[in-house]
């Protein structure tokens, strides 16, 4: 299985993307668990399953 090195650049476009939504609400949407998705915003996490990080890059290039 292969893992993506989460950067701290990604991070910040996550929160920035994240905006108004919840951690619980960013979960649901890009269809990752609630706990990964507070961890990568919350720094405890600097890998993640390749699968996780495309559903992330996707949220954060949506117009």
């Amino acid at each position: 299985m292969k893992y993506i090195q989460i950067t701290q650049d990604f991070r910040n476009d996550l929160i920035s993307k994240k905006a108004m939504l919840t951690v619980q609400g960013l979960a649901k949407r890009t269809e990752v668990n609630r706990w990964t998705v507070s961890d990568i915003l919350n720094g405890r996490r600097s890998q993640v399953k390749q699968d996780t990080y495309k559903k992330l890059v996707s949220f954060i290039e949506e117009d």
